[in-house]
């Protein structure tokens, strides 16, 4: 990620987002802990009011197809200022239903599933959009900008289904140079997901599209899947906007879609979290490093009000684990929503996670600075194995090897082990 390139810079054309899971308590268990996901929407909203910009979501806007009182509560008080904005969506596996709940909340936005949506060739950038949207995500898909047509399905459970589903939506679309068009799904996809849980798979997707978006990772990546015929498209994971659980990624942004297929991003505020690794330490130096954390939480800046108070996720060795969870509340006492986690719990919840999610790396920073930066980077997010990885395939990309292997082995070394 850098400054906005200029070759970057087209007209921009849709919000891109997903995941919104909209429920009042995301943590169901968490009765304190409420108001992610209205802030989230918020924000997104807010943006699109601001700069004219239609939003554009891929799924699972509601965490039900029941959503409790409250949600709708909150979701119909946001009418008033959804009303100011445009946008289309699908329907996720978490929110699918007849009709969709979101067409009580924005009744003149287009459900992708009864038909396409048009995004025209964007506008002249309004002022004060490049302030926010200030860092480059994906170069361009053309050499100029062209008139983007949306279409899309609601989540389908079975592969065949999918299959026969995309093959038939590819026959009713018409190629045009001048057009882009663009697919949006809510489906398990390699390389995000599980081969084995995987709907959608490479040679499925139609020809005639330049761009897939897919909800259902909360993570923003961007990755390539094959056509039919072999062509390579983008593939965009909006990610989710809010927390939902403590092993997440906590950075979360979405897109700017531009008319010639570039995508620019902004991060949005989610509440923050602070990972703290306990294990094989004694009392005397658990005590120590939760002061340490409590110091550095005092003197974070405030965020939002709905989000104001941080989540602690403490890992700690299975023998000490209520001991450490007493220490933590002694310090912490009502300043921060604490989860504690055993070892070999928190090894079995980030098993798998995606390298993508340390995508804001400093590649640069890291090879100038070395194992002080690596360590300022394990700090901030969850102490895992997947970090190690991340680093090594980053720097393997450099020309200086031997650089690489002297603080790839240094970095091992120091790796605190979870």
């Amino acid at each position: 990620m850098g400054l906005l390139k200029r070759e970057t810079v087209s007209r921009p054309i849709a919000l891109i987002a997903g995941d919104l899971h909209m429920m009042h308590h995301a943590w169901v268990d968490r009765k304190t802990l409420f108001g992610d996901a209205e802030y989230g929407l918020w924000q997104i909203a807010y943006l699109s009011g601001k700069f004219g910009l239609p939003i554009l979501l891929a799924g699972d806007q509601f965490n039900s197809t029941s959503p409790d009182l409250s949600t709708l509560g909150t979701m119909i008080r946001m009418q008033g200022f959804l009303a100011e904005t445009n946008g289309c969506y699908i329907q996720g596996n978490h929110d699918k239903t007849s009709p969709p709940w979101m067409k009580l909340v924005v009744r003149h936005w287009t459900h992708l599933e009864e038909g396409p949506a048009d995004l025209g060739t964007g506008e002249k950038p309004p002022d004060g959009l490049w302030d926010i949207f200030r860092t480059s995500g994906e170069g361009p898909l053309f050499d100029r900008d062209k008139r983007w047509h949306v279409y899309g399905l609601d989540y389908l459970l079975s592969q065949e289904l999918l299959a026969d589903r995309l093959s038939a939506l590819g026959k009713t679309i018409r190629t045009d140079p001048k057009v882009a068009n663009l697919l949006v799904l809510h489906q398990e996809v390699p390389p995000w997901t599980p081969a084995f849980t995987c709907q959608l798979l490479d040679g499925m997707v139609p020809d005639c599209f330049d761009m897939l978006v897919v909800g259902h990772v909360h993570d923003a990546q961007v990755a390539t899947i094959r056509s039919r015929r072999g062509r390579p498209i983008r593939m965009v994971s909006p990610g989710g906007v809010h927390l939902l659980d403590v092993t997440e990624n906590p950075r979360k942004k979405i897109w700017l879609l531009q008319a010639n297929g570039s995508l620019l991003s902004v991060p949005l505020q989610s509440r923050n979290r602070r990972t703290i690794n306990l294990c094989g330490l004694t009392e005397s130096e658990r005590k120590k490093k939760i002061k340490e954390l409590c110091t550095t939480l005092s003197k974070t800046v405030s965020r939002s009000k709905a989000i104001d108070t941080p989540i602690v996720y403490a890992v700690c060795d299975n023998a000490s684990a209520v001991e450490t969870r007493k220490m933590l509340l002694a310090e912490l006492g009502d300043t921060a929503h604490l989860f504690v986690s055993r070892k070999a719990e928190h090894e079995k919840a980030v098993q798998g996670i995606d390298a993508a999610r340390l995508e804001d790396i400093d590649v640069r920073r890291y090879l100038e600075d070395g194992f002080v930066y690596a360590q300022k980077v394990i700090q901030e997010h969850e102490p895992d194995k997947a970090v190690q990885r991340i680093i090594g395939s980053l720097l393997a990309s450099e020309i200086n090897p031997a650089l690489y292997h002297s603080l790839k082995t240094e970095f091992q070394e120091k790796q605190p082990h979870v």
